[in-house]
C-alpha cells in the first residue's frame, strides 16, 4: 500500500470504512460515492462490495492509530479536568454574585418632618441584600437598613434629620473634620 501522508498523521479512514478493522481497501477501489443496485445504503456509505481485494494494515499505521486513540482521550480527559475546573469557579462566581447588593438611586422630596424641608430633591443609594434593604446618604455616613426598602427609606429620613439637628446643635469647634464636613453638606441640603 502506497502511503502519501506525513509521518505521523493517523490514517484511519480505512480502518472506519470497511467492516474489517485490520484492514483498508487498495488504493486503486472506487469505493467512494458508489451506489450498488440492491446495496443503496451500503454503497451510499462510501464502502465497496465484498470481493474488493483487501491489503493488510501496516503496524506502523495500527500504531499510529493507536497512539492517536490514545492522544485523543488524554485531551478528553484534559476537557473533563476544564470542565470541571470551569464548574467550581462558576458556582464560586454565582456565590459572590449572590452575596452583593442590588444597587440603585432612588431620589427623596422630603425629610419626613414638617420642621425641616428638603432645598432640592435628595438622591439615596438602595442596596438590596437577599435578607434586608439598606438605605444610604453616604456623604454623611448615614445609613438605615429594614425588612423593605419604604422602612429602609423612613428609617434613613429620620437618621438624617437626628444627625442634622444634633450636629446643628453642637458648636463648630466641638466638631472633627468629618463632622463639620456633614453639617456643611446637611445644611445646604435641609432648610429648618
Amino acid at each position: 500500500m502506497t502511503q502519501t501522508h506525513e509521518p505521523g498523521a493517523l490514517k484511519l479512514a480505512g480502518l472506519f470504512e470497511t467492516k474489517h478493522v485490520f484492514f483498508s481497501p487498495k488504493p486503486h477501489s472506487s469505493r467512494f460515492g458508489r451506489r450498488l443496485s440492491g446495496f443503496p445504503a451500503y454503497g451510499s456509505w462510501g464502502i465497496g462490495p465484498e470481493e474488493e481485494e483487501f491489503e493488510p494494515l501496516s503496524l506502523a499505521d495500527l500504531a499510529t492509530g493507536v497512539m492517536a486513540v490514545a492522544g485523543i482521550a488524554s485531551a478528553v480527559a484534559n476537557l473533563t479536568a476544564e470542565i470541571g475546573a470551569l464548574r467550581a469557579e462558576v458556582g464560586e462566581l454565582r456565590a459572590e454574585l449572590e452575596s452583593r447588593p442590588i444597587s440603585r438611586v432612588a431620589v427623596i422630596h422630603d425629610i419626613g418632618y414638617k420642621a425641616l424641608r428638603l432645598r432640592e430633591p435628595l438622591q439615596i443609594l438602595i442596596e438590596e441584600y437577599s435578607e434586608e434593604v439598606v438605605a444610604r446618604l453616604p456623604e454623611v455616613e448615614a445609613f438605615a437598613s429594614a425588612d423593605t426598602e419604604f422602612e429602609a427609606i423612613e428609617l434613613l429620613k429620620a437618621d438624617i434629620a437626628a444627625l442634622h439637628s444634633e450636629l446643628s446643635r453642637t458648636p463648630a469647634k466641638e466638631l472633627g473634620r468629618a463632622p463639620k464636613r456633614w453639617r456643611e453638606i446637611l445644611t445646604a441640603l435641609i432648610e429648618s
